[in-house]
């Protein structure tokens, strides 16, 4: 049966090596101060002054008219069974604005992903005692999207995590937002108009349930954790909250560049903007939790049924940039490619580990080729569009091409074990006629014993004759 095999001294040495690099570029990001970076940093004018390092705590998304953009994905997380799908990809540009930064405001990525790896880890770890299973797996899918988020934070400047939730993760999320100190009245408008039902908010902090962070799903933690944050943060008079131009430009900078957005493909879709750094790693953190909570349902949901959140942060300029490049009319093929790459992934494992009903790895060869033959080729393709399909193709294919060596073995272990059966028939059977003849010699001997019995019961009847003769004569003498 063929094996997996996986180089962990590779991996550790790659990783070190990734580890040294984003070191090395930290010092000397911090060494010369810039932002990620300078040049797409756009001036600030004259007569903006002070309003453009105000930052607005809460807008409101509209829809878009215009043509939807493509949305790139450079990395997808894939969820449970539930098909929820976490991807970190260009921001879904319906509607949002986005303040332009001061040339003050200058955000480092090593320093921002340093505050938010030191927030995170904070935290209190209560999976560590957690006898649950789903505890580690909620944890070990936030430490994913915390990953993601420093490569996505390192490599481009700007982390856009986008996540379409179940309606009961939505509603614990705008829940868990509502019951945050820190939130402003502005702010909290923009939620509540989320609450189901008609209902206020006070009615949904009462009637749900306290979940609490991920490793903690005990009430009386959850409530203690989560008064010890409200405690932190009551005592902030309402003006510090605001970014000031005695703060830090990074500072600025990240809480200018940060935008939750809410269900924005409906019509009541929000958006919120953090306004001060505090409250930024405790959107972040809430955020993260429910959807990593989220990743791990096992609902089955109808797409419509789901409804699209977003947390984005970082180089705005870079982030609209990129967005700019990829207005173009939607290509449906990079997102069924996708559907179809993960499709024929499970049939492909499920073919290999041979599963009840699994399909032959002829049968997903033939559908990919087919569906790769339909596909027409434009000036808009891109190469990630069709890589997952010839991924799986070159898997199907190098499990088919393995066949044949499986099926030259399991003969050649047949074919000795039909030799070694041979061979043993023939000492079986060897055995067999040597002990027929030693029967033989046996049953020869048996007979000539008997007879020996015999003559020698009648040698000793001649002898008592005899000796009755003998006496007899010597009676008569």
């Amino acid at each position: 049966m063929a094996t997996f095999a996986f180089d962990f001294e590779e991996l550790e040495v790659a990783e070190a090596k990734a580890k040294a690099a984003f070191a090395a570029a930290a010092r000397a990001e911090e060494d010369t101060g810039s932002c990620c970076e300078d040049d797409d940093v756009p001036p600030a004018s004259a007569e903006g002054g002070e309003e453009e390092e105000a930052t607005t705590t809460t807008a409101t998304a509209t829809r878009a008219t215009t043509e939807e953009t493509e949305e790139a994905t450079p990395c997808t997380l894939g969820g449970a069974s539930g098909g929820w799908t976490l991807e970190l990809r260009h921001p879904t540009a319906k509607g949002l604005q986005f303040a332009p930064p001061s040339s003050r405001s200058r955000l480092s990525r090593a320093r921002a992903w340093f505050e938010i790896r030191r927030f995170f880890d904070a935290e209190p770890q209560k999976h560590y005692g957690a006898t649950d299973g789903e505890e580690w797996k909620i944890y070990y899918a936030k430490e994913l999207i915390l990953k993601t988020t420093c490569e996505k934070l390192h490599s481009e400047g700007f982390v856009v995590i986008d996540a379409v939730l179940a309606p009961s993760s939505f509603r614990e999320l705008v829940r868990q937002l509502l019951s945050d100190a820190s939130i402003l009245p502005e702010q909290r408008a923009a939620i509540e108009c989320h609450v189901p039902g008609g209902a206020t908010s006070t009615e949904l902090l009462s009637s749900e349930k306290a979940a609490g962070w991920v490793g903690s799903h005990c009430p009386s933690q959850s409530s203690q954790h989560e008064e010890a944050c409200r405690s932190s943060v009551q005592d902030w008079p309402l003006q510090a909250a605001l970014p000031s131009s005695d703060q830090a430009g990074h500072d600025r900078a990240l809480c200018a560049s940060c935008v939750l957005s809410l269900a924005h493909d409906r019509s009541s879709a929000s958006a919120l903007q953090p306004a001060s750094k505090q409250q930024f790693f405790r959107l972040l953190k809430t955020y993260v939790h429910v959807v990593a909570a989220n990743s791990m349902s096992k609902l089955d949901l109808r797409q419509e049924e789901k409804i699209p959140v977003q947390f984005c942060f970082g180089d705005m300029s870079a982030l609209l940039e990129a967005a700019r490049r990829n207005q173009r009319p939607a290509l449906p093929f990079a997102k069924k490619a996708r559907e179809r790459a993960r499709d024929l992934h499970v049939l492909l494992l499920a073919s290999y580990f041979r599963c009840v009903d699994a399909p032959d790895e002829w049968q997903i060869i033939d559908q990919v080729l087919t569906y790769l033959s339909n596909f027409e080729i434009d000036q808009h393709t891109q190469v990630d569009e069709v890589l997952p399909l010839l991924d799986a193709l070159r898997r199907a294919t190098a499990i088919v091409q393995g066949r044949p060596q499986m099926v030259a073995l399991a003969e050649q272990e047949r074919r000795e074990l039909s030799s070694q059966v041979q061979s043993a028939l023939q000492d079986w059977r060897s055995k067999s006629q040597d002990l027929e003849g030693l029967r033989r010699e046996n049953e020869t001997l048996e007979a000539e014993a008997q007879r020996g019995r015999s003559a020698l019961d009648e040698a000793t009847r001649r002898q008592a004759w005899l000796q009755q003769e003998l006496e007899s004569s010597r009676r008569a003498v």
